[in-house]
């Protein structure tokens, strides 16, 4: 359910017009891509964990080092919250993360190929399970009310929207695209 969830809002809040250009396409696909992180190993991690809070305690030790409270904030979003990271950041105005290695060694290794089998084929297998379970779940819980929970959108056609948006990465060449429209969307600080 969590994953028919993260889809569905995700997709139902998207602005559908821009997902045709590359940087928007990279960063819906980062966000979609967020509950499988491991298909996209050549960025870190703590870039998929949204910082709603800035850590307090961080902020200050920030802002003691001598940079502003926007500077320290932007810093700490920016790094997963972390101190070390954002301050290294501050200090040399750019990740201590060397993308460019790490993405070559993704694009050499097997992993863009496991990526494209994933939204070529297990997306879809997930996708409609995923639906399947929302569409009992609901059952189940409008059997007592005397008006029942509405979905956003009918599960079945967001599964059939979902699904054609998805048949966009049907070769090898708009996988590798994708791929380096998300590397540069990293570079940008944009995730």
């Amino acid at each position: 359910m969590e994953f028919f969830n993260h889809v569905q809002n995700l997709y139902t809040e998207t602005d559908h017009d821009t997902l045709n250009l590359d940087i928007p396409l990279a960063i819906f696909m980062i966000k979609l891509l967020s509950l499988k992180s491991h298909l996209i190993n050549f960025i870190p991690e703590y870039k998929f964990k949204s910082v709603a809070v800035v850590d307090v305690t961080n902020l200050e030790y920030l802002k003691n080092m001598g940079y502003s409270e926007k500077e320290s904030t932007q810093a700490l979003i920016q790094n997963g919250n972390s101190y070390d990271r954002a301050a290294n950041w501050l200090v040399r105005g750019a990740p201590d993360y060397s993308i460019n290695g790490k993405f070559k060694k993704y694009m050499e290794s097997d992993s863009p190929l496991k990526l494209r089998y994933y939204l070529q084929v297990t997306f879809r297998e997930e996708i409609t399970k995923a639906t399947e379970e929302a569409i009992k779940i609901n059952q189940e819980e409008n059997k007592n009310l005397l008006v029942p929970i509405l979905y956003k959108i009918n599960p079945n056609d967001f599964k059939n929207n979902i699904i054609r948006f998805m048949n966009r990465f049907s070769d090898k060449e708009s996988v590798e695209k994708l791929l380096y429209s998300m590397r540069d969307v990293y570079i940008l600080g944009l995730v």
